[in-house]
């Protein structure tokens, strides 16, 4: 901290600009909403933010070798 009456020197950080290009944006959102429609999950599960079967931990074990 600063001593009182002390005035500190402002900081600028310039970021770039990042062009994103509204194709992107647009399959982007398409995608999102390809995974909207294939979630199974209950309102329960997302409230709970249980992952989708298929992401889970639990999906990923390998099965034991017999």
């Amino acid at each position: 901290m600063s001593p009182p009456g002390y005035r500190q020197k402002p900081t600028f950080t310039k970021i770039e600009p990042r062009y994103v290009s509204p194709d992107d944006v647009k399959a982007r959102l398409l995608e999102a909403q390809a995974r909207q429609r294939a979630d199974t999950r209950t309102e329960a599960q997302r409230w709970l933010n249980d992952p989708p079967p298929g992401r889970s931990a639990l999906a990923q074990r390998q099965k034991p070798q017999s």
